[in-house]
Formats: C-alpha cells, sequence, structure tokens
C-alpha cells in the first residue's frame, strides 16, 4: 500500500516539474488580415495578379438606325397607269438589275405607243418641209415669214418626238420595234439595282398609275448607319471616328465610321443627325433596324484591375493585397483605392502604385 502510495505521489511530482520548466507557447495576432486556405483559394478558383496599364476608351452614346445608303435603295413607280397583269417577285426575295418585277397593261401603255409612231411621221414630215421651205428661201423664192412658221412648226415637231422617243425608252420599250409597228401588250417594271425586296404594295388586277409606290428594294451591301446624337456631344464627334455597334450579341460587334456630322437639331428629338458607313462584309444588320452604339471619340493610359477585384466597403473601396503565404495559408491585406471609369470588365485605378500582387478573381466569396 505504501508503494502505491509513493508512485502516485512520484507522478504528482514529475508532472509538476514538467509543467514548471516547460517555456508557454506565442501565436501571431493577424486580425486585420484575411487569411484564406490553400484549399480554398483553388477550389473557388481563386487568382492574383498585379494591376496594369490599359488603354480606356472615351466613348459617346448614341441611338442608331441601319438604312441603305442613297444607291442602295429603290422605290419603284410606274410611268405610265394601267392595270397589273403579272408579278415576277414576292417580298424578301432577291433580285438582280433589271430584272423584271411587274407587268401593266392597259389604254395608256398602247396610246403611248400610238402617240410615238404618230410623233415620230409628223417630225420626219414636218423635217422635209422646213428643209424645202429653207432652201427656197436662201433662194428668196419664199417670204422670211413663211420660212419663220415652217421652221417653228418643225422644232414643235421635234420636240414632241423627242420627249415621246425618251418616255418610250424610259418604260424599257425598243423605239425600232414600235416604229415597224410591233407594239407591246404590256409594259414591264425592272428593279434598277440588286437588293431584296422589302415591300410588295399591289396585287394582280390592281389598277395603278405615277404616284402609286409598288416595290421598296434594299442592297444589303449598302447599308449605313444613321446616328441621333445628343447636341451637347456634337463637338466630340468627327469624321473618320469609330462606331461601336451591338445588336443583342455581345459576341457580334459591328463597326462603322463616321462619314459625316450633322449640323442642324431636330427640334422634336433635339438630337443631330449623323451618319457613319458600315463595313459591307458584316452580316446581321438589316434595314430599319433600331440600335444603340458607342463613339470612340478618344483614349488614354490608365492602371486598371479586373472590376471584379474591387470590393465595396462602408468606407469606400478596397483590394485585398498578397502580404505573405505560410502553411498552406495565404494571408491578405485590406488597401483602400480609389478608382475611376470602368470599361471592359475592368476598373481603373487612382493614385495608386501597387507592386505586390492582388486577389483578382473570386472576390466575390469572401466577406470583410
Amino acid at each position: 500500500m505504501r508503494t502505491y502510495i509513493y508512485i502516485i505521489g512520484l507522478v504528482v511530482a514529475m508532472a509538476i516539474v514538467a509543467s514548471c520548466t516547460q517555456k508557454p507557447q506565442t501565436v501571431e495576432t493577424v486580425s486585420e488580415w484575411i487569411e484564406i486556405s490553400k484549399e480554398q483559394f483553388v477550389n473557388d478558383g481563386m487568382q492574383t495578379g498585379f494591376p496594369q496599364k490599359m488603354l480606356f476608351e472615351y466613348t459617346v452614346n448614341a441611338n442608331a438606325t441601319v438604312v441603305a445608303t442613297p444607291n442602295g435603295m429603290a422605290k419603284i413607280h410606274t410611268a405610265v397607269s394601267g392595270t397589273v397583269k403579272n408579278i415576277h417577285c414576292r417580298s424578301g426575295e432577291y433580285v438582280s438589275k433589271n430584272q423584271v418585277l411587274l407587268e401593266l397593261s392597259g389604254n395608256e401603255v398602247y396610246d403611248l405607243q400610238k402617240d410615238y409612231v404618230e410623233s415620230s411621221a409628223a417630225y420626219r414630215r414636218m423635217k422635209n418641209e422646213y428643209e424645202r421651205v429653207k432652201v427656197l428661201f436662201d433662194e428668196k423664192v419664199v417670204s422670211e415669214k413663211e420660212f419663220t412658221v415652217s421652221e417653228s412648226e418643225y422644232r414643235i415637231a421635234m420636240a414632241r418626238y423627242q420627249a415621246l422617243k425618251l418616255k418610250v425608252e424610259t418604260a424599257g420599250f425598243s423605239v425600232s420595234e414600235i416604229e415597224a409597228g410591233r407594239f407591246y401588250s404590256t409594259y414591264k417594271l425592272r428593279s434598277p439595282i440588286n437588293g431584296q425586296i422589302t415591300q410588295l404594295n399591289t396585287s394582280v388586277a390592281a389598277f395603278v398609275d405615277p404616284q402609286t409606290e409598288l416595290i421598296e428594294i434594299v442592297n444589303p451591301q449598302m447599308l449605313q448607319l444613321r446616328l441621333s446624337v445628343f447636341a451637347s456631344d456634337i463637338p466630340k464627334l468627327k469624321t473618320g471616328q469609330t462606331v461601336r455597334v451591338a445588336n443583342g450579341n455581345p459576341d457580334s460587334v459591328h463597326l462603322a465610321i463616321i462619314q459625316s456630322v450633322g449640323v442642324a437639331v431636330d427640334e422634336q428629338t433635339k438630337t443631330v443627325e449623323c451618319f457613319a458607313a458600315l463595313n459591307s462584309k458584316q452580316p446581321g444588320l438589316m434595314a430599319n433596324e433600331f440600335l444603340a452604339c458607342d463613339i470612340v471619340v478618344g483614349q488614354d493610359s490608365v492602371m486598371a484591375i479586373p472590376s471584379e477585384a474591387v470590393m465595396k466597403t462602408e468606407t469606400g473601396q478596397v483590394l485585398l493585397k498578397l502580404k505573405k503565404q505560410e502553411n498552406d495559408v495565404f494571408y491578405f491585406e485590406k488597401l483602400d483605392v480609389k478608382v475611376g471609369r470602368t470599361y471592359n470588365g475592368f476598373t481603373e485605378l487612382l493614385d495608386i502604385d501597387q507592386s505586390e500582387p492582388v486577389l483578382t478573381k473570386a472576390v466575390y466569396n469572401i466577406v470583410l
């Protein structure tokens, strides 16, 4: 029994001695730092990086409408009144220059050819008469008055003949065929340009006249942008500047170049009309489409960081600066920063000289 008590006492004594001789462990306090384990760093896809020099653009926002250039659109009217006999096209169809689109028939089609033949015959008769009288006048056989009357009648006949000839040729008729007595039964309307039919405003058996717009054709290779720019932004614009256009698809950005800057303000919209030339090889835009665009009016070099690296706090914006990495732990420190513009997913940093890496990705998982 005494032996047992002795052993117990010896154990207790040794424990007391050991506790008295062991030095206490010191733990570094890093309460102002943010600790992130290597496992969390990898699993969350975090990355570090440095602020870098980038080109930031100065832009002017504007609304734009896709329109055809003056030579890229045609509104087709008939030169003579008549009834639509045949339609050789449909809306949305691509047509070539000089392709037949419509055929008209009616009395005016026939009367035009008849009037031309009559004027042609009258012109030749009056020409012969004028030449005969002129010879006699030169020989002083006829009076000056008789010569003047013959000359006047000749010039009137010539004017009527030339006018009808132009009208017949404009209608696409062959004057030689008509003079030979071979009349056309229909008047054919042809496309003046290559393009697609955007409007077809008639039907078979419909009566049409020169005031009726029958067909609209737009060449998709000859589109441009009509920009509506606020008057206060006009001094920043000049020809040759780049226009960046998005049509709802973030992966599809169209580029244009300013060709003209307007000088008059629209009283209703308070905007100025400007025009920009599109690259004809850029597909996906349609006539009369309404778009938003940015006009690049300048650029400069700034220090920038990915926008997701900037954290907002009650006192402002901060970055997380990497102080050290040890024992599979990353230690970050809050760095107060002043920010400027945001452009293409990057934020401008003002008054910063940062030579240490900062957390640039997956910052949203951290709560300050």
